[in-house]
């Protein structure tokens, strides 16, 4: 999908694991509780993206566009290469979830 325009798509819980999203315009897309383990998003342009609930472990995010800490603020970051200047822990969401994935793709929490 690399280069493609989703320009405001619901891609709510979408199973992204390992996509190619790099050079994509996901601006404005709601992408909240999306599965995006191992993600490719660099150089993709995620102004006003929903990253809200979304599991970001081991995707990449270098010099990925207009994305900002606030939109960062609520997902799940464990092993996620950040763009320069974000100033989150890109290891917090670790240990937190289970990396085996439930029936829907989602991750299974190691709480439970």
């Amino acid at each position: 999908m690399s280069g493609t325009i989703l320009f405001g798509a619901n891609l709510r819980h979408a199973y992204l694991s390992g996509a190619n999203l790099s050079n994509t315009n996901l601006s404005g897309t709601d992408l909240s509780g999306a599965n995006l383990d191992n993600a490719d998003l660099r150089h993709a342009y995620l102004g006003g993206t929903n990253l809200y609930d979304s599991y970001l472990f081991d995707a990449d995010l270098r010099f990925s566009i207009e994305l900002r800490k606030e939109q960062l603020s609520k997902a799940f970051l464990c092993n996620t290469q950040l763009p320069e200047g974000i100033g989150l822990d890109s290891e917090r969401g670790c240990g937190k979830f289970d990396r085996s994935l439930a029936p829907d793709g989602s991750f299974v929490s190691s709480s439970l």
